[in-house]
């Protein structure tokens, strides 16, 4: 009788490792066994977990001023980390920041290797993480002009050369900073001159359309690869694009019927095969947006209205 009441004294006041120690592991106590309030979180399971210490497995965090990307099986991606900002060049480092101009005239090599020696994981952004992050504007109702996904347009960024000059930013709290526009401006006349999108998570995302053309790398890692480069030239709807050594999975949007009367851009080809997405300042076009893809330059070109973007892979 005395060993039944320590018993139940013991399974009602000490906690599961106490019990373990107490009655023996052979006695075939349960590793989930609870108790009541006191043994809640007894459990064998090691997520997120340091089998050896116990200790909790940090969450991988991203680089200030990068924002977290969900990755994109059907595209190939993983979870990583893209500048907020086109990069500046501070003292030779490529930096995402909002204040000074971007980092242009720089070559689609060079821009590689700037982003590369940031350091271990950090990239030039590829044609597979663009696709990811565009995704994710294009399903948010929060970049369309009309509420709701396809209904209106979405935000082609600084593009109608008013100023005629890439810009900085003075003001993160104004999204339509230097370009003269405001949120009240009709729609197709000044309104899609916003400089940021929204990622599904709510981020803000600057200038991922207009104000400089951004090289990327046509895949992920290694040395810089070039896109096709025998697509005809010429600029044509998403809807409209025909060259075999393209699936629709390099450059269309996720509803392929969308084109530039969404704000989206345009395709072109050619035969320098260095891709540049998004759109520049100086232009009265439509055919710049968040997919917008140009295959005519060589990597070795440059221009002042050509700038880029670094990732960091988690």
């Amino acid at each position: 009788m005395r060993s039944f009441i320590l018993t139940v004294f013991l399974f009602n006041t000490l906690s599961c490792d106490a019990i373990k120690n107490v009655i023996g592991e052979e006695a075939g106590v349960d590793e989930n066994f609870s108790t009541g309030s006191e043994c809640e979180n007894c459990s064998s399971g090691d997520s997120n977990t340091d089998e050896d210490s116990g200790s909790a497995t940090p969450t991988p965090t991203c680089p200030t001023n990068y924002i977290k990307i969900s990755g994109n099986s059907g595209l190939g991606t993983d979870d990583f980390c893209v500048a907020k900002f086109e990069m500046r060049n501070v003292s030779g480092v490529a930096t995402s920041q909002s204040a000074n101009s971007p980092w242009v005239s720089i070559d689609a090599y060079t821009a590689k290797t700037e982003c590369q020696n940031l350091g271990t994981d950090y990239d030039l952004i590829s044609n597979p993480e663009w696709l990811t992050i565009a995704y994710e504007i294009e399903q948010n109702s929060s970049n369309w002009s009309g509420g709701a996904v396809g209904n209106g347009m979405i935000p082609r960024g600084h593009s109608d050369n008013t100023p005629s000059s890439a810009l900085d930013i003075s003001s993160t709290s104004d999204l339509y900073d230097q370009t003269g526009n405001t949120a009240g401006d009709a729609v197709g006349g000044g309104w899609e001159q916003k400089r940021v999108h929204y990622l599904s998570d709510s981020s803000e995302i600057w200038d991922f359309s207009g104000n400089v053309a951004e090289w990327v790398d046509w895949t992920i890692g290694g040395s810089f690869d070039l896109g096709p480069i025998t697509c005809p030239s010429g600029f044509v709807e998403f809807s409209g694009v025909s060259c075999g050594a393209l699936s629709s999975s390099d450059y269309s949007p996720v509803n392929a019927a969308y084109g530039s009367s969404e704000g989206l851009g345009r395709f072109y080809g050619g035969t320098g095969g260095a891709a540049q997405r998004g759109g520049v300042y100086n232009s009265t076009m439509v055919r710049y947006g968040i997919y917008g893809l140009i295959l005519a330059s060589t990597p070795a070109s440059n221009g002042v209205n050509r700038g880029f973007r670094c990732v960091y892979r988690l």
